[in-house]
């Protein structure tokens, strides 16, 4: 399985320099993992030029400037189809930390799930907060590593190959702005158009996948 790191960033130095040191500080074993910053257009060049001079230790580092201010949405969805070069893709926004065992438990769980068309991918993360309602949330414990939420995730993600294709072809079809529909939870209709996760979320759902976490 080919895995790779893709860093979204945008204007933020300071929290590009703390993911991007947080990562390098992870435990890839002998593994050769590419990283790939991809940086939408703003003015602020400081962000290109860290980008550029940042050493990654583990393998080849690419960096993406893209011409033209894409939106976070468009933005994301553009680097989720860096999967056609890669089996798995972990996908971290600017403003995020990770384990240093973040990339052994992708791997391990993109080895399990790669096949399962029901996953759309696999969460960094876990919800101590139930957002629709700002309650505290904590799953049951039980004898399971893991359980499954119908909800998309953002704040660190994985995404693989072929299920990443299937939300791509679904989107196409359904990527027109939505914000009153009866299956879907108010607080997600809500969200601005410059959302990509209300719309995975939302394939989620009408779908019946799922995310691991």
């Amino acid at each position: 399985m080919k895995l790779g790191i893709c860093v979204i960033a945008y204007n933020r130095i300071n929290s590009l320099r703390r993911v991007l040191n947080s990562i390098l500080e992870a435990n890839y074993e002998n593994d050769e993992v590419e990283l790939i910053i991809s940086i939408d257009k703003s003015n602020v060049l400081e962000v290109v030029e860290y980008a550029k001079k940042f050493k990654w230790k583990v393998g080849k580092k690419t960096v993406i400037e893209h011409p033209v201010n894409l939106g976070l949405r468009a933005h994301v969805l553009k680097c989720g189809d860096l999967l056609e070069y890669f089996d798995g893709l972990i996908v971290l926004e600017d403003d995020l930390t990770v384990s240093m065992s973040f990339y052994l438990y992708a791997k391990q769980c993109v080895e399990c799930y790669y096949n399962d068309e029901k996953i759309a991918g696999i969460s960094l993360y876990s919800f101590p907060v139930n957002y629709h309602n700002g309650l505290p949330f904590e799953p049951i414990l039980t004898d399971s590593d893991v359980y499954l939420m119908q909800c998309a995730q953002s704040w660190g993600q994985v995404w693989m190959k072929n299920q990443w294709k299937s939300f791509k072809q679904w989107y196409d079809d359904n990527c027109e702005e939505f914000s009153d529909l009866p299956h879907l939870p108010q607080s997600i209709c809500n969200w601005p158009k410059s959302s990509w996760l209300k719309y995975h979320t939302k394939y989620c759902i009408e779908r019946d996948r799922y995310f691991v976490l």
